[in-house]
């Protein structure tokens, strides 16, 4: 369950890679859209397609259902891997539709993930990674929608609206 924190990490150091190698001077608003682009895009979305491959793809789905203590082949177990295939296709989607398109990945990927969290919480034996990961990613990426909207001189839930405010 390890490699799990490779996919925030890999953000991370993307995120910092991209920064550090931008030839032009970087407006600090960018910033925080920058490492919002490489969470949504490591982080959330090939984490999620791996998770979806690991509930869909029989031979791994069973190991993964006897570690979760799931029944082999369970419909639950499916419906949790298109789930993902779900949220996995918002978080890389948003990589070509930015902006507000970028509040719903991150509104999608914070219900999953959150929800998740609460399952792996009061389960009777808590998978101590993916708890960790569930609770922290959606808190980053919160974090760094709201920095890049305010950096960026913009309200975030007014703007979605299409309301003008004169500041």
């Amino acid at each position: 369950m390890g490699y799990l924190y490779s996919f925030l990490i890999v953000a991370a150091i993307a995120a910092c890679l991209h920064i550090i190698f931008t030839r032009k001077p970087i407006p600090h608003g960018k910033i925080p859209a920058i490492f919002l682009s490489h969470l949504l895009f490591w982080a959330v979305g090939l984490a999620a397609l791996l998770a979806a491959f690991g509930h869909l793809y029989p031979p791994q789905a069973k190991l993964i259902a006897a570690q979760m203590g799931w029944a082999a082949d369970s419909p639950f177990q499916r419906e949790v891997g298109f789930a993902n295939l779900a949220i996995s296709a918002i978080a890389l989607v948003s990589l070509w539709i930015r902006g507000t398109f970028w509040i719903a990945a991150v509104v999608a990927a914070t219900i999953f993930y959150w929800g998740a969290a609460i399952g792996h919480f009061v389960s009777p034996s808590p998978v101590t990674a993916p708890l960790v990961l569930d609770i922290l990613i959606p808190a980053l990426l919160i974090f760094f929608t709201i920095a890049f909207r305010v950096r960026a001189g913009q309200r975030m839930f007014l703007q979605g609206l299409k309301i003008e405010i004169e500041t």
